[in-house]
């Protein structure tokens, strides 16, 4: 035990006074800043509820999400170039699709929270 307090004690003294100030607000702020989160109270809207139940089933179908489904799918594939091809073009398309949706649906949201009086139903980009 005096061991450990005196390498504290050696690393307290190399320390300058300005790094000791600095060190002790941060750990007096850290010790006092309340760090809870109310997740009791939190509400989620109907539009983002529908949005995460849409990605939930997606999640379940569609394109591997594991290793193991992707391996599982090689596997049935191999020796297959054309229909290995024909995945990769569907399964790129799909997902430059939902990229392009989850842009828009970010850009709508920014949008709504920026300008909250401004119609936010179409993006000049839909057309």
């Amino acid at each position: 035990m005096r061991a450990l307090l005196a390498q504290i004690r050696s690393a307290l003294k190399k320390m300058p006074l300005q790094s000791m100030i600095a060190a002790g607000l941060a750990a007096m702020m850290l010790l006092v800043t309340p760090m809870t989160v109310p997740l009791v109270n939190a509400s989620v809207s109907v539009d983002l509820q529908s949005r995460l139940d849409e990605l939930k089933a997606k999640g379940r179908e569609g394109r591997p999400r594991t290793t193991g489904q992707f391996n599982a799918e090689k596997e049935a594939l191999e020796g297959q170039f054309g229909e290995v091809m024909k995945r990769m073009r569907q399964e790129t398309a799909e997902a430059a699709e939902e990229a392009i949706a989850a842009v828009r649906q970010n850009l709508k949201d920014l949008r709504q929270d920026l300008l909250p009086e401004a119609k936010v139903d179409s993006l000049p980009m839909e057309n």
